[in-house]
């Protein structure tokens, strides 16, 4: 009866033993898959940050680039428009009078 005794005391001790490496390998394992996906979670985080970034610096140059174009094309009618203006303020000037004189205006 000892005999059966001290075996199943055994068995328990065994039983126990092997429980508590199950649930550390259960604990590693879970330790295991958190760091996994945090380090996952990080990772695409940071591919995220430097897509946006990528995408960020090639708005900023097409938005510089136009800028750029339509502040040339605002200048150069401009400068068209002082060009014109200069060459033709004499006879702007003399079709006025002309109107202020068919008005009775004496200059």
């Amino acid at each position: 009866m000892n005999q059966v005794i001290e075996r199943l005391v055994a068995i328990e001790k065994k039983a126990e033993n092997s429980e508590a490496k199950v649930q550390e390998e259960k604990f590693q394992l879970r330790q295991s898959y958190d760091e996994r996906k945090a380090k996952y979670r990080e990772e695409k985080a940071q591919a995220y940050q430097a897509e946006l970034d990528h995408y960020r610096q090639k708005f900023l140059k097409r938005r510089d680039e136009e800028k750029a174009s339509l502040t040339q094309h605002f200048n150069q009618q401009v400068d068209t428009i002082k060009n014109l203006v200069e060459q033709k303020q004499s006879t702007y000037v003399n079709d006025f009078m002309e109107k202020v004189k068919k008005l009775g205006v004496k200059p």
